[in-house]
């Protein structure tokens, strides 16, 4: 991992400690208990590195199918959420922070969510999201943020079988899922499914599948 000035484009710190090879995820910058972090997904693990100078301050094992770390990991009140593919699952660690130090616990996983790319959302402590392993039968989740149990699995559209992915954002009460191959649904999340609202499909999504959030 790398800092640069984003005026003059000179190197202000430099994280070779992981020893790791990049993940396909976007860093983010956390604050909690007045310390300042980037977290993001390395290709067998996640980090922690301290904003300030760049000192690792811890790594997470996550290996995936094919190193394929890609979903950004997401953080609220003190707790990173890092979702994996292959059936990883989304796993829930805990931050203790020490004055300048940190370190992290498992505090829970589903196995079930395992998201591939898709991304997470968190809404009203709840976590959604698309499950590659379910992707035949119901895989868009609800689990609860607090426990990590399983809420709900539902099927408002389905996504092609062969990549297995979908992707959603949240607004106004409604959230918007779009499947790979150009199906998109808009529907709002009850204690039980996604009840649908309304959907369409794409006259022409492309050649190739829609990865893109």
């Amino acid at each position: 991992m790398a800092a640069l000035n984003r005026k003059s484009g000179e190197v202000a710190w430099t994280c070779t400690e992981a020893e790791d090879k990049p993940g396909y995820s976007s860093p983010i910058l956390i604050e909690h208990e007045g310390l300042q972090q980037i977290v993001t997904a390395m290709s067998e693990s996640i980090v922690g590195v301290r904003a300030s100078d760049g000192k690792l301050l811890w790594q997470y094992p996550h290996k995936v199918y094919a190193d394929e770390n890609i979903t950004t990991p997401l953080h609220h009140e003190g707790v990173v959420i890092v979702s994996g593919c292959g059936r990883k699952g989304t796993t829930a660690l805990r931050l203790h922070v020490s004055g300048d130090s940190c370190s992290v616990t498992e505090q829970w996983r589903n196995k079930t969510l395992d998201n591939k790319q898709g991304g997470i959302v968190l809404v009203d402590g709840r976590l959604y999201g698309y499950a590659e392993s379910q992707n035949r039968s119901a895989p868009w989740m609800c689990i609860d943020f607090q426990s990590g149990e399983t809420i709900f699995q539902s099927a408002p559209v389905k996504s092609s079988y062969k990549y297995k992915n979908g992707c959603l954002t949240y607004a106004d009460g409604m959230f918007y899922l779009y499947s790979d191959d150009g199906n998109l649904a808009l529907v709002k999340p009850t204690d039980t499914e996604f009840e649908l609202a309304g959907k369409l499909t794409l006259e022409d999504p492309g050649e190739r599948p829609t990865w893109a959030h």
